[in-house]
């Protein structure tokens, strides 16, 4: 907040408070009309609005048998009987 908060919750009176949000993702929060904050929903919130797609993990890593192969050869894999290699794909 721009402004001390502590006379709005210390005065014992009755306040209006007001948050405008506006289509270009910026806020104002209000407190008796008067400005106390305001800012970019994206970039000025925290937690943030939209959180990272992807969380990096500093201690994930592969298992040790993890294969960089694009394609494993399965083999114990058979074609069904009925398989004609003549036949188009």
């Amino acid at each position: 907040p721009d402004v001390d908060l502590k006379k709005f919750f210390t005065d014992r009176k009755t306040h209006l408070y007001t948050l405008v949000m506006n289509p270009d993702d910026t806020f104002e929060v209000l407190i008796d009309q008067i400005v106390v904050n305001q800012g970019s929903l994206l970039e000025d919130v925290v937690p943030p609005i939209n959180p990272p797609k992807e969380i990096e993990d500093p201690s994930d890593k592969k298992p040790d048998e993890w294969d960089e192969r694009a394609k494993i050869p399965d083999p114990s894999a058979v074609k069904p009987e009925d398989w004609d290699e003549s036949e188009p794909a």
